[in-house]
């Protein structure tokens, strides 16, 4: 009996979730082409804005890379956010390695 209620209940949880819509990010174009618009982008430009976004793809941990491109696209600062990730010195070195390459590859 608790068996067939969990079922039932877990089957209706997942039919519920797939059917909410699924909203896709922002894409690296999109994102870039916003900042440029609205005056974010410290006047790099949008090959500029588009060569930083793929060094943060490749160079930052998931949950550093959600919290930049937050912040690209919708101008939100999440620099306390950033402070509040787990591993510090990982994010330092993150961040470090994302300067130099900007430097390097993006100027």
């Amino acid at each position: 009996m608790k068996t067939s209620i969990l079922s039932i209940a877990l089957s209706a949880a997942l039919s519920f979730i797939a059917s909410c819509p699924v909203t896709a990010a922002p894409s690296a174009s999109q994102t870039c082409k916003k900042m440029v618009a609205e005056g974010r982008d410290g006047g790099l430009g949008l090959s500029a804005c588009l060569c930083n976004y793929r060094v943060i793809e490749v160079v930052a941990d998931e949950d550093l890379k959600f919290l930049i491109f937050d912040s690209m696209h919708n101008g939100t600062d999440v620099s306390k956010a950033v402070k509040r990730l787990p591993k510090q010195s990982r994010i330092r070195k993150q961040k470090r390695t994302m300067y130099r390459t900007f430097i390097k590859n993006c100027q």
